[in-house]
């Protein structure tokens, strides 16, 4: 978000550094927000799954918008902070509550989880989780001089369906099995 600014608004760099940090802000929000909402029956874990998704994908189509969308683009130096808060709140909401969701499944399946089980759940989970943050830094930085910040934002947006057809898919299977 920092070059994009700086290059398209003429923002300052420490201003960029200022979005970044309210990313953070609100990955801590979405953090807390999450095991508040995993400890009682106020909302299920895919259901968790599928807002943090549409929070993320809407933050990052918000913070770089087509330049077609004029009253977006014009003011993306100040859309740029909700919409970096509402990715990073959206962010935990995804991957704490997936590591909920994936055991449910699994105890619904099999009545029961061991401890090897659940090692493999998280440990399935971080790689893939950890993998798609990797691949899509090397993709973003391999790709950049190649395409606009709009096509990033889609792939990005891409990759928030697909989070949202895996919370489907979990609670579909859980649904689904006796």
């Amino acid at each position: 978000i920092t070059p994009y600014l700086n290059l398209n608004f003429d923002v300052s760099i420490s201003t960029g550094g200022l979005v970044l940090a309210t990313v953070s802000v609100g990955m801590v929000v979405g953090s807390l927000t999450s095991a508040s909402l995993m400890k009682g029956p106020k909302i299920s874990a895919y259901a968790q799954m599928g807002l943090g998704s549409v929070l993320v994908g809407t933050g990052i189509l918000l913070m770089f918008p087509i330049e077609y969308i004029r009253i977006l683009y014009v003011n993306s130096p100040y859309i740029a902070f909700p919409a970096a808060f509402l990715a990073g709140f959206g962010d935990p909401l995804i991957t704490i509550a997936t590591l909920s969701a994936m055991k449910k499944v699994q105890v619904r399946r099999n009545g029961r989880i061991t401890p090897d089980q659940e090692i493999l759940i998280g440990g399935t989970w971080l790689i893939g989780f950890l993998a798609f943050c990797f691949a899509g830094q090397g993709l973003a930085g391999f790709i950049s001089d190649y395409l606009k910040y709009w096509h990033g934002a889609l792939i990005l947006f891409g990759m928030s369906c697909v989070s949202f057809i895996i919370s489907s898919g979990l609670y579909i299977n859980y649904r689904t099995t006796t």
